[in-house]
C-alpha cells in the first residue's frame, strides 16, 4: 500500500506587501523536476510525504507549522520562497526549497493546506485533493467557506489554531471515505470537461 503524502500548500507571498507576484525560477524547468523527482523519491522510503509551499513573508506562522509537522509522522517538502536563510532549526522530517512546482506536485500528495487562492483552489479540485484552507485576504476568505461547506476540506484562521485541531484536520483529509468520494467525482466531473483545450480554443477564437 502506498503511504499517503500530505502537501501543506501556503502561499509564497508576504502578507504585509503586494509586490509578491512570483519571480522566475534560476533553474530551468528540467532540472528543477529532477529535483523534485528525487527528493519526492527519497521521502516516499519513509511514511508519509508532505509538500510545504511557503508564505515566503510569513515566516513565523511557517515555522509554526514546521515545528507542528515535526513531531508527527508525515514528511515534507517546503517552499520558503527567499526567506532560506530564516531557517536554521530544521527537523530532519523536512526538505526546504525556494520554489516546487505546484501543478507537478499535487497530484503526487493526498491533501493541501493553502491560502485559498483559487489557482490552488481549482488545482486541489482538479487533481482530488482535499485542501485545508488558511485565508488572509479576497477570495481565500470566500474558499475556505466553500471548501468547507462542500465537504472538499477545512477552512482554518490562520493564526487562531492549536497543533491538536491542525493535525485532527489533516488526519480527516487523508482517511475520511465521504470526503474522497466527493473529490473523486469532482475531478473526474472537472477533468472530463477538457477545459485548458476549450480555453485556447475561445483564445484562438479571439485572434
Amino acid at each position: 500500500m502506498q503511504n499517503p503524502g500530505v502537501e501543506v500548500c501556503l502561499p509564497n507571498a508576504d502578507p504585509r506587501r503586494h509586490d509578491w507576484l512570483r519571480k522566475p525560477d534560476p533553474l530551468s524547468g528540467r532540472v528543477r523536476q529532477t529535483l523534485l523527482n528525487e527528493a519526492i523519491a527519497a521521502l516516499r522510503e519513509i511514511p508519509e510525504v508532505l509538500e510545504c509551499h511557503a508564505p515566503a513573508g510569513d515566516t513565523d506562522l511557517l515555522k509554526r507549522i514546521i515545528a507542528t509537522l515535526a513531531k508527527l509522522r508525515y514528511r515534507a517538502l517546503v517552499n520558503v520562497g527567499g526567506y532560506r536563510d530564516q531557517y536554521d532549526d530544521v527537523p530532519p522530517n523536512v526538505i526546504l526549497d525556494s520554489w516546487f512546482p505546484q501543478p507537478s506536485v499535487i497530484p503526487q500528495v493526498d491533501a493541501v493546506i493553502h491560502h485559498g487562492g483559487n489557482n490552488s483552489f481549482t488545482e486541489c479540485l482538479y487533481f482530488g485533493k482535499p485542501a485545508i484552507i488558511m485565508p488572509y485576504v479576497w477570495d481565500g476568505h470566500d474558499n475556505a467557506t466553500r471548501v468547507q461547506e462542500t465537504g472538499h476540506g477545512f477552512g482554518m484562521p490562520r493564526y487562531d489554531w492549536s497543533d491538536a485541531q491542525l493535525v485532527s484536520r489533516i488526519e480527516t483529509c487523508l482517511t475520511d471515505p465521504k470526503m474522497k468520494a466527493k473529490l473523486a467525482k469532482t475531478s473526474a466531473q472537472m477533468q472530463a470537461q477538457n477545459g485548458p483545450e476549450k480555453a485556447a480554443g475561445l483564445l484562438e477564437a479571439l485572434l
